[in-house]
């Protein structure tokens, strides 16, 4: 199972840009001690306006550069072999990478 993140865009004015869902990816259910180690879990962004998760992401993102938190999150690599610590760091820096992109977004997590 995995979370399914996407950002939703309300329809723009000024840009004239149409109301879309920007579908930022998914991440495996087996990475929640890491996620809640670096304290930016998936289940926690439904609702959050984009630039808010951004930050998350960047403070997780910094925190694992640590050697001694990096040493602690790769000790939680998910015993059945999906997941772990290199897939929730792409992931984190794809979502800081498009909430950024779209920091007005309200993020959907399914």
């Amino acid at each position: 199972m995995s979370w399914d993140i996407s950002i939703k865009l309300e329809h723009c004015r000024e840009c004239l840009r149409p109301a879309e869902t920007i579908s930022v990816g998914n991440t495996t259910y087996n990475n929640s001690a890491i996620f809640n180690e670096l304290g930016c879990h998936p289940a926690s962004y439904e609702g959050l306006h984009a630039r808010e998760v951004s930050l998350m992401a960047r403070n997780a993102l910094e925190r694992a550069q640590d050697p001694l938190v990096y040493v602690k999150l790769h000790s939680l690599r998910p015993e059945t072999g999906w997941g772990g610590i290199e897939s929730s760091l792409q992931f984190l820096t794809k979502l800081r990478e498009n909430c950024e992109l779209y920091p007005k977004g309200i993020l959907e997590v399914s």
